[in-house]
């Protein structure tokens, strides 16, 4: 699953992604969603993201992301990402 984030936050090759929380509600209208940190290739974290995905009871999904700098200011919002 974490390649699938990786290709939707477009992380360089020489970054890592880590997952540092996750959670999910259902039954009724299920919702999932991620938060993960970026590290340069020095180990510094250098951004965060905050992504979700949801599914309604009428089976319509929407997913998307939220990137954050470091000092907690969006830095830019996708949504309809595949993951």
């Amino acid at each position: 699953m974490i390649e699938k984030f990786r290709i939707a936050f477009s992380i360089p090759e020489d970054h890592d992604l880590i997952e540092i929380k996750t959670r999910a509600k259902g039954p009724g209208e299920a919702f999932d969603s991620w938060w993960h940190e970026e590290k340069d290739s020095a180990g510094h974290v250098i951004a965060r993201y905050e992504s979700w995905h949801n599914t309604t009871p009428s089976l319509n999904a929407k997913s998307g992301f939220k990137k954050y700098s470091t000092a907690g200011v969006l830095v830019s919002e996708k949504n309809q990402i595949n993951i």
